[in-house]
């Protein structure tokens, strides 16, 4: 028996009207591989929701371009970390 482990970096956001929970968001990304990367929603109240769906637009794709902007980071970070390994070799 082994143990296996994996390193993922998970990033969590809410929408929220009037302070009531609306939907929730989340971005896993692979550590081992950035360019692995998986986005879920859920929507909490669905009333307050279809109510307000432009605000939850609005927040679902600030979420997006928030978790884009972190794996692109880490893209950016791998790619130097590559390029100095076979530069040491």
């Amino acid at each position: 028996m082994a143990l296996t482990t994996v390193k993922n970096i998970t990033i969590t956001g809410t929408c929220r009207i009037d302070d009531t929970l609306v939907e929730r968001y989340t971005a896993v990304i692979s550590g081992d591989d950035p360019s692995n990367m998986s986005l879920s929603q859920a929507q909490v109240n669905k009333a307050l929701v279809k109510a307000n769906i432009a605000a939850c637009r609005a927040d679902r794709a600030e979420f997006e371009d928030l978790a884009y902007s972190v794996q692109d980071e880490l893209l950016a970070d791998a790619e130097t970390t590559e390029t100095d390994e076979s530069t040491e070799s």
